[in-house]
């Protein structure tokens, strides 16, 4: 069907994107890669959705193990000032790269997390939108900026409070080196994580923290295990 859609409209951003999300749920990682990377070189960065797939395509070349062109990708279409995306796209995007790329060995710049703290304060300082209130979250914890983190998790709001609240207390732990609390908070996410709102790649931000954590532990096999049974298909890039 995805095949017919691009075939109809070769230049539709959501066709791409869509076909770039079944090649990752396929575990098909080089073959969407070199799709979505060539299909993005014609694509207006006014594009609705540039910014976004930009992401995909920085995660992929992050994956292959091009941190620097990862990198210059995120600066110049994904992150506040290089994206002309919506903030919500802006605020996601950032957050997960910079988080996912610690996960993989990388060592991230404090200012790179302070910047899009400040970024989400100015844009989403309180909680109401899940999918917003846990990268915000995470980026506070991060970025070390309590107060924020303070006012955004005052109160969960909202059909899927219980599972935020799951979250933010989660990226607390994970950025307190806390692996054990880290596990059992996110762990308690895991059930319900696909009403905060995302896609399963975008979600895969919180399977692979809690694998992490697991592993900090020294619980590979755990790790092993768990990233088998609920993302086989991901289990090159959950192996941080």
């Amino acid at each position: 069907l995805i095949e017919r859609a691009l075939e109809g409209n070769p230049q539709s951003g959501h066709n791409a994107h869509v076909s770039a999300h079944i090649h990752y749920e396929a575990g098909d990682h080089e073959t969407g890669y070199h799709f979505l990377k060539n299909w993005q070189k014609d694509y207006n960065k006014g594009g609705a959705i540039h910014g976004h797939i930009s992401w995909h395509v920085a995660l992929w070349t992050l994956a292959f193990g091009d941190a620097e062109t990862a990198w210059q990708i995120v600066d110049d279409h994904c992150k506040p000032g290089g994206s002309e995306g919506p903030p919500l796209n802006i605020l996601t995007d950032t957050v997960s790269f910079l988080h996912r790329a610690m996960l993989s060995g990388i060592k991230v710049p404090p200012a790179r997390w302070q910047e899009i703290s400040q970024y989400a304060t100015s844009y989403f300082p309180n909680s109401g939108m899940a999918f917003a209130d846990i990268h915000s979250a995470l980026a506070h914890c991060m970025a070390g900026n309590q107060d924020a983190y303070e006012t955004l998790t005052k109160q969960a709001i909202g059909p899927a409070a219980e599972v935020v609240s799951s979250v933010w207390a989660g990226f607390r732990a994970f950025a307190s080196e806390n692996w054990d609390q880290t596990e059992q908070d996110l762990g308690a996410a895991m059930s319900a994580h696909e009403r905060l709102g995302g896609s399963c790649a975008q979600r895969d931000l919180l399977e692979f923290s809690l694998a992490y954590a697991m592993r900090r532990q020294g619980k590979y096999k755990d790790a092993n295990r768990f990233i088998a049974m609920r993302r086989p298909r991901q289990a090159e890039l959950a192996a941080t």
